[in-house]
């Protein structure tokens, strides 16, 4: 089953900071029956940026996420993607929308994503 959306980090800080675009995003793929993708290195980068963690785990948590992980294969893509898109929470981003389990990235930096990858402009 495909996603809805993938958060990138800035869409992942984004909701600690209690963005209203996030919050109705969230809630439209909710109430779709949809489901978002939020890379675990995304919280990870958010975390270690200060972010509040107990946001962070509301997030994480929420009955329409899924936490993706790192797969052990995926490691020259990643680090190809983070060469392009300068972070490897957008790597991770851009990698599981290509992949397809996603329709698109949520992203307050949709510019970064170039042409190839379909994005949702967050607001902060």
């Amino acid at each position: 089953m495909t996603a809805a959306a993938v958060f990138d980090t800035s869409a992942v800080v984004a909701y600690t900071r209690a963005s209203e675009h996030v919050g109705e995003l969230l809630q439209e793929i909710s109430d779709e029956d949809g489901f978002v993708l939020v890379p675990a290195v995304c919280l990870i980068e958010a975390r270690t940026a200060g972010e509040d963690d107990g946001r962070l785990r509301l997030l994480a948590a929420h009955r329409r996420v899924k936490v993706l992980g790192v797969e052990p294969g995926d490691w020259m893509r990643l680090a190809a993607g983070v060469a392009l898109l300068g972070t490897l929470g957008r790597a991770c981003a851009a990698l599981a929308a290509l992949q397809e389990a996603a329709w698109y990235v949520a992203t307050c930096d949709p510019a970064v994503y170039g042409d190839g990858i379909d994005t949702v402009p967050i607001e902060d």
